[in-house]
């Protein structure tokens, strides 16, 4: 939810429309499309039009669960094999959902989640080793993953919606 209002934010100001318009969901191909996908093409489309995104600053508005204790402090820290300190984050995501959530659900947004360590993962590989990811070798992918560790934490679902 929070990608898909980034992407409509970014859509309005650069007057693309709405993401419902970009990707209607009419069209079978957008169908279990990755949200991180679509923002990737949304920035793909902003860089078009000469535009840069040089901060998002966004608000979750819910009363459960709790934000704050899932917000990471940033922190400075030396990884072997990467030149200088990068900024990383102890942060663990926290995946909790309300009963009434369906399982497939619940793994949809497990996936969105995976594949957001990945794309920044990748992101990362190319910006400190000139190449993907999954073209590093073992010492370097380690590297990496000291940077962005993947910290998924499944809490027992809630009631939130009252079921």
């Amino acid at each position: 939810v929070l990608i898909h209002a980034i992407m409509d934010a970014l859509c309005g100001a650069a007057k693309l429309g709405d993401i419902g318009k970009l990707f209607p969901d009419t069209d079978p191909k957008y169908k279990g499309i990755s949200s991180v996908l679509l923002l990737k093409y949304v920035k793909e489309e902003l860089d078009k039009k000469g535009w840069k995104v040089v901060n998002i600053d966004s608000i979750i508005v819910a009363q459960r669960p709790k934000m704050r204790p899932y917000i990471p402090e940033m922190e400075e820290i030396t990884v072997e094999g990467i030149k200088g300190p990068v900024k990383t984050s102890k942060g663990i995501i926290s995946l909790q959902n309300d009963r009434g959530t369906t399982y497939g659900r619940y793994i949809e947004v497990q996936n969105e989640l995976v594949a957001a360590y990945n794309e920044v993962r990748n992101e990362a590989a190319r910006k400190y080793f000139n190449k993907p990811y999954d073209e590093l070798n073992d010492e370097q992918q380690e590297a990496i993953r000291k940077i962005y560790p993947q910290r998924i934490s499944e809490a027992e679902p809630k009631n939130y919606g009252g079921k």
